[in-house]
Protein backbone atom coordinates (compact mmCIF):
# COMPACT_ATOMS: atom_id res chain seq x y z
CA UNK A 1 0.00 0.00 0.00
CA UNK A 2 1.25 3.21 -0.80
CA UNK A 3 2.00 5.79 2.43
CA UNK A 4 -0.50 9.24 1.62
CA UNK A 5 0.66 12.48 0.57
CA UNK A 6 1.16 14.61 3.98
CA UNK A 7 2.53 17.61 2.76
CA UNK A 8 0.79 20.81 3.75
CA UNK A 9 1.23 24.52 3.18
CA UNK A 10 2.94 26.50 5.25
CA UNK A 11 0.36 28.53 6.27
CA UNK A 12 -3.53 28.41 6.21
CA UNK A 13 -5.09 32.14 6.97
CA UNK A 14 -8.46 31.14 6.26
CA UNK A 15 -7.93 28.79 9.41
CA UNK A 16 -7.42 31.08 12.01
CA UNK A 17 -10.43 33.83 11.12
CA UNK A 18 -12.45 32.74 13.36
CA UNK A 19 -11.30 34.26 16.97
CA UNK A 20 -15.01 35.95 17.73
CA UNK A 21 -17.14 32.67 18.05
CA UNK A 22 -18.01 30.52 20.27
CA UNK A 23 -16.84 27.27 20.24
CA UNK A 24 -18.26 25.36 23.15
CA UNK A 25 -20.60 22.65 21.09
CA UNK A 26 -17.27 22.59 18.35
CA UNK A 27 -16.08 19.00 17.25
CA UNK A 28 -12.85 18.01 15.70
CA UNK A 29 -13.63 16.47 12.04
CA UNK A 30 -12.31 12.91 11.98
CA UNK A 31 -11.33 12.66 8.37
CA UNK A 32 -9.83 9.44 6.57
CA UNK A 33 -7.18 9.07 3.68
CA UNK A 34 -7.37 5.59 3.58
CA UNK A 35 -10.65 2.89 3.03
CA UNK A 36 -12.02 2.37 6.81
CA UNK A 37 -15.34 0.17 7.12
CA UNK A 38 -18.32 1.58 8.87
CA UNK A 39 -17.43 -0.93 11.90
CA UNK A 40 -13.86 0.84 12.22
CA UNK A 41 -15.08 4.30 11.92
CA UNK A 42 -17.92 3.47 14.88
CA UNK A 43 -15.07 2.02 17.01
CA UNK A 44 -12.68 4.98 16.63
CA UNK A 45 -15.05 7.53 17.04
CA UNK A 46 -16.52 5.66 20.32
CA UNK A 47 -13.10 6.01 21.40
CA UNK A 48 -11.96 9.23 21.02
CA UNK A 49 -15.25 10.73 22.80
CA UNK A 50 -15.56 7.86 25.37
CA UNK A 51 -13.67 10.10 28.43
CA UNK A 52 -15.24 12.99 27.44
CA UNK A 53 -19.06 12.21 26.78
CA UNK A 54 -20.25 11.54 30.60
CA UNK A 55 -24.01 12.40 29.67
CA UNK A 56 -26.34 12.62 26.79
CA UNK A 57 -26.30 16.62 27.07
CA UNK A 58 -22.28 16.72 26.45
CA UNK A 59 -21.84 17.27 22.42
CA UNK A 60 -19.13 14.96 21.23
CA UNK A 61 -15.55 15.77 20.55
CA UNK A 62 -14.99 14.28 17.98
CA UNK A 63 -16.96 13.88 14.27
CA UNK A 64 -17.40 12.62 10.92
CA UNK A 65 -18.42 16.04 8.74
CA UNK A 66 -20.40 14.62 6.15
CA UNK A 67 -17.34 14.45 3.78
CA UNK A 68 -14.70 12.39 5.69
CA UNK A 69 -13.59 9.79 3.29
CA UNK A 70 -9.88 11.11 1.19
CA UNK A 71 -8.97 7.56 0.26
CA UNK A 72 -6.16 8.51 -2.41
CA UNK A 73 -6.38 11.77 -1.98
CA UNK A 74 -3.01 13.88 -0.61
CA UNK A 75 -3.77 15.94 3.06
CA UNK A 76 -4.08 19.33 1.27
CA UNK A 77 -7.09 17.96 0.05
CA UNK A 78 -8.69 17.55 3.04
CA UNK A 79 -7.36 20.89 4.45
CA UNK A 80 -9.03 22.58 1.41
CA UNK A 81 -12.50 20.83 2.45
CA UNK A 82 -11.83 21.27 6.26
CA UNK A 83 -11.65 25.51 5.33
CA UNK A 84 -15.43 25.29 4.26
CA UNK A 85 -16.76 23.24 7.39
CA UNK A 86 -18.17 26.04 9.10
CA UNK A 87 -19.83 27.93 6.08
CA UNK A 88 -22.94 27.63 7.89
CA UNK A 89 -22.63 29.63 10.84
CA UNK A 90 -25.34 29.96 13.42
CA UNK A 91 -25.50 33.62 13.58
CA UNK A 92 -25.52 35.20 17.56
CA UNK A 93 -27.41 38.38 18.67
CA UNK A 94 -27.19 38.06 22.29
CA UNK A 95 -23.50 38.78 22.89
CA UNK A 96 -21.74 41.51 20.75
CA UNK A 97 -18.52 40.06 21.44
CA UNK A 98 -19.51 36.65 19.55
CA UNK A 99 -21.11 36.41 16.04
CA UNK A 100 -21.93 33.16 15.94
CA UNK A 101 -21.45 29.33 16.94
CA UNK A 102 -19.51 26.96 15.32
CA UNK A 103 -19.77 23.38 14.60
CA UNK A 104 -15.91 22.31 14.13
CA UNK A 105 -12.72 22.86 15.72
CA UNK A 106 -11.80 25.90 12.41
CA UNK A 107 -7.78 25.44 13.58
CA UNK A 108 -7.37 21.62 13.84
CA UNK A 109 -8.55 18.59 12.69
CA UNK A 110 -8.05 14.38 12.87
CA UNK A 111 -6.76 12.19 9.95
CA UNK A 112 -6.39 8.62 9.67
CA UNK A 113 -3.62 8.12 7.51
CA UNK A 114 -3.56 4.32 8.02
CA UNK A 115 -6.02 1.03 8.54
CA UNK A 116 -4.12 0.31 11.50
CA UNK A 117 -4.16 2.95 13.43
CA UNK A 118 -5.11 1.70 17.30
CA UNK A 119 -1.03 0.92 16.45
CA UNK A 120 0.06 3.48 13.46
CA UNK A 121 -2.23 6.63 15.91
CA UNK A 122 -3.99 9.45 13.72
CA UNK A 123 -2.30 12.69 12.51
CA UNK A 124 -3.03 15.89 14.49
CA UNK A 125 -2.99 18.91 11.98
CA UNK A 126 -3.79 22.30 13.68
CA UNK A 127 -2.56 26.10 13.16
CA UNK A 128 -0.17 27.43 15.60
CA UNK A 129 -1.62 30.22 17.01
CA UNK A 130 1.31 31.29 19.24
CA UNK A 131 4.99 32.67 19.01
CA UNK A 132 7.54 30.80 20.92
CA UNK A 133 6.90 33.48 23.54
CA UNK A 134 3.36 32.60 23.84
CA UNK A 135 1.87 35.88 21.89
CA UNK A 136 -0.48 35.31 19.50
CA UNK A 137 0.07 35.51 15.38
CA UNK A 138 -1.98 37.21 13.12
CA UNK A 139 -3.43 34.23 11.42
CA UNK A 140 -1.07 35.52 7.46
CA UNK A 141 2.22 34.48 10.01
CA UNK A 142 1.03 30.79 11.98
CA UNK A 143 2.42 27.80 11.18
CA UNK A 144 0.27 24.67 10.35
CA UNK A 145 2.08 22.03 11.94
CA UNK A 146 0.94 18.30 12.84
CA UNK A 147 2.26 15.04 14.72
CA UNK A 148 0.91 11.65 15.35
CA UNK A 149 -1.05 10.79 18.55
CA UNK A 150 -2.25 7.49 19.84
CA UNK A 151 -5.95 6.80 20.10
CA UNK A 152 -5.87 5.82 23.75
CA UNK A 153 -4.74 9.27 24.42
CA UNK A 154 -6.92 11.70 22.91
CA UNK A 155 -9.22 12.22 25.78
CA UNK A 156 -6.98 13.92 27.24
CA UNK A 157 -4.81 15.46 24.55
CA UNK A 158 -7.85 16.35 22.99
CA UNK A 159 -9.79 18.13 26.03
CA UNK A 160 -6.64 20.28 26.39
CA UNK A 161 -6.98 21.71 22.94
CA UNK A 162 -9.73 22.36 22.82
Amino acid sequence: MESPDLSLPPTCPQLGAFENYNMDDAAFALNTLVDLPPSSLLELTTLLNSEWITSPDVPPLVRLPDRYNFKGKPLRAVLDTHVHLDGDITPRDDNPDVEGDLRWFPSALIVVTDVNWATRGLLFVYLDDRDDEGEGLVPESRSLEKFFFRAQDASAFLGSVS
